[in-house]
């Protein structure tokens, strides 16, 4: 069930109390300072190609996961700036089917490459459950905290071992700066070390550290990059990280991100198309989602999707009422019947710690 109060919310953007305060025009601190992004333009992206030397078979990579906003940035290389592109995708584990169809038929569609890297371990799915286990006993807010991370470090860490083995010069990604939560937005929940090590969920937290050390072990590019324990689940831009002789671009951060026409031109070019039980086309690529947004609402009242409505509505790209269409069109605080069998099946976590997260 939504807890969502319209009025304690911003008269703008919805975003609510008490994560932010209302001044007397019951407007956030968030919307008075917002600045539309400065972007850089389709002429910039074309020079950044222009000024870089060729070593390999591919002008670039893009990343891509069969959701709306990377289909479009590999339709964009591809048919806009006619780029010899090489489609990549780090399979999580956990991508729905509807994205898989949509990757293959793409790539097909526009005649690109396409390479999908998986773990010879299942090493996702073993990190993500044991966190479960540890964390289930926490709280939504500590779960909230862990279930992305194995993805954000395999995912970039094998884009740059492909990137290096095939000399691409440029990795594009489907994303913005203006996508990133500023910090009082994270609701996630941190444990305390000494509690991970001295209760009952120690076995799993250990082999959790393990395992992350093989994950980097499968999917770094040198010692030193395995070794890097900085580079965390903690870590919510990897982008930030180095890459020698390559280099990553956000592609929203260069053109304007418009909804519709990015969802009319991947339907119209690519066949592309989001589960016909879902209300809105945004990330719905990653089968952890659903668990993600139930988490949000039972730690904070509302769907971690919904922050991502309040950006679209400051830059325009879409209105209250349809925010408040989407936030209310899906049960988003219920656990659902999907949501048990994958816990239980995929990730096999036991009945009891299902019992503690379905109590929430």
């Amino acid at each position: 069930m939504i807890n969502f109060d319209e009025t304690k919310a911003c008269r703008k953007c919805l975003l609510p109390e008490p994560l932010i305060r209302l001044n007397e025009d019951h407007v956030c601190g968030e919307c008075m300072n917002y600045m539309p992004p400065v972007l850089k333009g389709m002429a910039a992206l074309k020079e950044e190609f222009e000024s870089k030397e060729k070593k390999g078979d591919y002008d670039c990579m893009v990343g891509i996961s069969g959701g709306r906003d990377s289909m479009y940035a590999l339709y964009m290389a591809k048919k806009l700036l006619n780029l010899k592109v090489l489609a990549f995708n780090y399979n999580n584990e956990f991508v729905h089917e509807q994205a898989i169809a949509n990757m293959r038929d793409a790539c097909k569609n526009l005649d690109v490459d396409f390479i999908s890297i998986v773990s010879k371990r299942n090493i996702c799915h073993k990190i993500v459950a044991d966190q479960l286990r540890i964390a289930s006993s926490f709280g939504p807010g500590a779960l909230c905290a862990c279930l992305c991370g194995p993805c954000n470090v395999g995912g970039f860490l094998s884009a740059k071992k492909v990137a290096l083995q095939k000399k691409i010069p440029i990795i594009i990604f489907g994303n913005s700066d203006e996508e990133r939560l500023s910090d009082f937005l994270k609701i996630g929940k941190r444990i305390p070390f000494k509690q991970k090590i001295t209760n009952k969920t120690a076995p799993f937290f250990i082999r959790a550290q393990c395992n992350k050390l093989l994950q980097r072990m499968e999917f770094s590019s040198s010692f030193k990059e395995t070794m890097n324990f900085c580079f965390t689940s903690g870590n919510e831009n990897p982008g930030s990280q180095q890459i020698s002789g390559t280099k990553i671009l956000s592609v929203y951060n260069y053109i304007k991100w418009d909804r519709r026409k990015i969802v009319n031109a991947i339907e119209k070019e690519l066949g592309w198309r989001k589960p016909e039980n879902q209300v809105s086309s945004w990330r719905f690529d990653c089968r952890l989602i659903p668990l993600v947004n139930y988490l949000w609402v039972k730690a904070c009242g509302y769907p971690k999707a919904f922050l991502g409505y309040v950006q679209m509505i400051r830059s325009g790209t879409m209105t209250k009422k349809e925010a408040l269409g989407q936030l209310y069109g899906t049960d988003w605080g219920e656990f659902t019947r999907e949501m048990e069998e994958f816990l239980l099946n995929d990730l096999k976590i036991g009945q009891k710690h299902i019992d503690i997260i379905k109590s929430y």
